[in-house]
């Protein structure tokens, strides 16, 4: 938490119900890092499948619903 802190993303407040804890809180400078960082990752995540044909957007789609159905039973 020191260096986000540091570089001004973000700040310690007391917590209002608990007396002896903090809750962190982003400021304006983390939620705009935040949101290029989310952008960001969007326009890499769009272009992993690319080297796919749709054919195999749709399989690896398929597989990995299968997959997620899998494990969300094993938790």
């Amino acid at each position: 938490m020191d260096d986000p802190e540091r570089q001004g993303l973000a700040e310690r407040r007391r917590d209002e119900c608990d007396r002896h804890g903090h809750a962190v809180h982003l400021t304006p400078s983390g939620r705009e890092r935040l949101a290029a960082a989310a952008t960001t990752t969007d326009r890499v995540m769009a272009g992993l499948p690319a080297p796919l044909s749709a054919g195999d957007r749709r399989n690896l789609h398929g597989l990995l619903a299968r997959f997620l159905e899998h494990t969300a039973g094993t938790e």
